[in-house]
């Protein structure tokens, strides 16, 4: 069963005739989620390992650990070289996958060449896979089971839903068929929004 997060959304500050800005919309989810973490006795912890010297990935990494952090979430950067051999890459994740302060832990992408990307996310525990890279919950999303899902599509379908609009029915077109966006976001339009996918 795939769920889509229910937060009070004020639609009309993000939506402009057919243009969505996901930047209007995050800036109210993020205060409903600061407000949820602050009643939580301990405080979701997130990871993200970084490795390398990618100026997007550093300004990415950037950006996640400065929002994390405004809605009082435990943030943790492990920044690793660009020559960091892989084994060292499996045992800071082995390391995250046993911090009880961890609750999810993001691999920041692309990876330098000579690290096999699949070992890496696959590394990961399922359950603190934050980006929902990891077979068994890529698995749990075309089999239409619970699972963290990738999110750039969990966030385009939370923003579809808000739109209070029927989806079933309609033609979606989806550019790109990649495991981090296309493909997931094509399963989500035909399971949750009973599209037709092209």
């Amino acid at each position: 069963m795939i769920v889509i997060p229910d937060y009070k959304i004020d639609k009309s500050t993000w939506v402009h005739d057919t243009l969505l800005s996901g930047k209007d919309l995050a800036s109210q989810v993020l205060a409903q989620v600061k407000s949820e973490a602050d009643k939580k006795e301990m405080k979701p912890g997130l990871a993200a390992v970084l490795v390398g010297d990618d100026a997007a990935s550093q300004v990415y990494v950037g950006h996640k650990e400065k929002d994390a952090r405004k809605i009082g979430f435990y943030s943790l950067v492990v920044r690793l070289g660009k020559d960091t051999p892989e084994q060292q890459v499996l045992r800071e994740i082995e390391k995250l996958n046993q911090d009880e302060k961890i609750h999810g832990i993001i691999v920041q992408l692309p990876l330098p060449g000579h690290i096999d990307e699949r070992k890496v996310l696959q590394a990961i525990h399922p359950e603190k896979d934050a980006d929902g890279f990891h077979f068994e919950n890529m698995g749990r999303l075309f089999s239409k089971n619970q699972g963290t899902y990738a999110c750039t599509p969990l966030g385009i379908m939370f923003m579809l839903k808000q739109l209070n609009e029927p989806l079933a029915g309609l033609h979606a077109v989806v550019l790109g068929r990649s495991n981090i966006v296309g493909k997931p976001m094509a399963q989500l339009l035909l399971d949750y929004a009973n599209c037709t996918v092209t």
